[in-house]
């Protein structure tokens, strides 16, 4: 029989968005146990995305404590990827402008400088625990089901990401989704290059629409200069794309061909 652990507030999901809740609870309420549940083997093993993060949102969070990972925004760019050989910039849209607080970061590396933050406030953060149900009294959530202990919570928060199994099962139950929009889904891929220094433009952040992808396909491309003579290229495309036969990766790798964007890979190698 598992074991059990008892908690005012469970928050399932060691992303940022979870520990910045574990975060500003116990800055809110000391006296409430929290728990954190992270079903990799150490937290940020599942983050493998790069954002780019107005930090102000940290400084309101945590005064005086500036994230020590990220590289500060210098430039924005925006294009219209025509074809393998054309591009045509484009203004940047408003909702994308990024302020001078702006800074490309690793939620990886995020999510571990949140975790060491909130377990100095007295936070439980559980790697290894991936909740398997939610625990239910009746109409009420009262914990969540692991493979290693249930989890019996007064409060329990969900910050599984897109698609979390614990969410889709909360929102069936409870019909969360009636009269709502329909979530949209979206594929990413990713990789970290080292590049030429003389390609590296530390802080500039590209994004594209476009070529490769054809009109009939929702996405668009990311370039970001990090610190270190690290680039940040991906792709992400919708999952509503027709053509069965379509390969995301390949898409991705034709992408980094295109006449404007192929320099920056030249001579250079890829991390991860």
């Amino acid at each position: 029989m598992a074991d059990t652990l008892d908690y005012d507030v469970a928050i399932v999901g060691a992303g940022p968005a979870g520990l910045a809740g574990a975060v500003r609870l116990k800055q809110r309420a000391p006296g409430l146990s929290v728990a954190v549940l992270e079903k990799g083997g150490a937290v940020g093993a599942h983050l493998l995305s790069g954002a780019v993060l107005d930090t102000r949102a940290l400084d309101d969070l945590l005064p005086g404590e500036a994230f020590p990972g990220g590289t500060p925004v210098t430039r924005d760019r925006f294009a219209l990827l025509l074809s393998s050989r054309h591009a045509v910039p484009l203004p940047v849209p408003p909702p994308m402008h990024n302020p001078p607080s702006a800074q490309i970061v690793s939620l990886g590396a995020l999510a571990r400088w949140l975790s060491e933050k909130a377990e100095a406030l007295g936070v439980d953060i559980l790697p290894g625990f991936a909740g398997r149900d939610l625990v239910h009294d009746g109409d009420r959530v009262v914990g969540v089901a692991t493979g290693e202990a249930d989890i019996r919570a007064r409060h329990t928060v969900l910050a599984e990401g897109a698609r979390g199994s614990l969410t889709k099962g909360a929102i069936a139950r409870f019909r969360l989704d009636e009269g709502r929009q329909p979530q949209t889904f979206a594929l990413g891929i990713k990789e970290v290059w080292e590049v030429d220094p003389a390609q590296h433009r530390a802080g500039e952040v590209l994004h594209t629409i476009g070529w490769p992808l054809g009109m009939g396909v929702y996405g668009g491309g990311f370039v970001y200069h990090m610190a270190g003579g690290r680039v940040a290229v991906g792709l992400i495309m919708g999952l509503d794309y027709a053509n069965t036969n379509l390969d995301p990766f390949a898409e991705m790798q034709r992408m980094k061909t295109h006449r404007a964007l192929a320099p920056l890979f030249r001579g250079g190698r890829r991390l991860e």
